[in-house]
């Protein structure tokens, strides 16, 4: 293929190839693509220079659009927080510091103040209905070991039922990875062990990872979920935490996410390699509705 194409040409197939299927660019895609274009019938370089002129006009077009929305951000949105809770330790993408503070913030007698907030939002974004009325939380664990000779621990348990006792108690357990692999049959022994331990109950499973990829080892449907996802959700409810003991963690949590998961540019006024990760996260904000003066312009 010709060497004029545009330097970001592939950056942004990559964004194209990943709104059709949630997955990274892989290298069986690009061996494809270049077996397709070696069959066409006549040389098309002057069409991918076309599409290529699209993709920057596109880009350019995302790029606008973000500068035009970050100057409307709240002061206080993660996006706009240089601080990253763990960059100091080095452990931004360390999947048990991630764990434990998820399991933190969704356990509604933490000192944080933000009772079943965060909980609740999750729950709200996975089953598709209100859940913030009537949440009884029995428990929510890290790192909680199965037992019944299926030898594992869960990332994230959470436990509980609804004040209606019509409705069918619940059992949370969220499976989250950002550089390592799956265990073998990881999710299948989970899900035994899940099922003696959840009679009666609904199981709602999350598989949050950096990318959104699907897992491997499962042969129940998990929910699939990024960090960039997770961020999207607690921040639809965060204006609503603002004088809660816990805001500024979150804040910086958030932040954290954005930073050392995601990529994101700890300056948002530079230029970012993916602004169209940026752009999903601004229109977020600008759908969700807050509370409280300091998020008017986040409304």
């Amino acid at each position: 293929m010709s060497t004029n194409l545009s330097a970001r040409f592939v950056a942004n197939l990559v964004q194209v190839y990943a709104t059709l299927r949630p997955q990274a660019l892989s290298p069986v895609f690009l061996s494809d693509l270049k077996s397709v274009y070696a069959t066409l019938p006549m040389a098309s370089e002057d069409n991918l220079l076309f599409l290529a002129k699209r993709f920057d006009k596109w880009r350019k077009l995302t790029e606008d659009l973000v500068r035009q929305r970050v100057r409307s951000l709240a002061h206080d949105d993660p996006l706009k927080c240089p601080i990253s809770l763990f960059r100091t330790m080095d452990a931004g993408r360390l999947e048990v510091a991630h764990t434990r503070i998820l399991a933190w913030l969704l356990n509604p007698d933490a000192e944080h103040g933000f009772g079943t907030t965060l909980l609740a939002a999750l729950l709200t974004r996975i089953s598709g209905m209100d859940c913030s009325h009537g949440l009884r939380v029995m428990q929510v664990k890290t790192e909680y070991p199965t037992d019944s000779g299926v030898k594992g621990r869960l990332d994230v348990l959470a436990e509980g039922a609804w004040e209606d006792p019509s409705r069918k108690g619940w059992v949370l357990v969220i499976e989250a990875k950002i550089d390592a692999g799956e265990g073998e049959d990881q999710l299948q022994k989970y899900e035994t062990w899940l099922r003696s331990k959840a009679v009666g109950r609904k199981i709602i499973r999350i598989f949050l990872t950096a990318d959104r990829r699907p897992p491997e080892t499962g042969a129940v449907e998990w929910e699939v979920l990024s960090f960039l996802d997770l961020v999207r959700i607690f921040r639809a409810a965060y204006g609503t935490l603002l004088h809660a003991p816990g805001f500024h963690f979150l804040r910086f949590y958030l932040a954290g996410i954005l930073h050392d998961v995601c990529h994101f540019p700890r300056n948002i006024e530079k230029e970012t390699a993916d602004p169209y990760a940026l752009a999903s996260y601004l229109d977020s904000v600008c759908e969700a509705s807050y509370e409280g003066t300091n998020h008017d312009a986040a409304r």
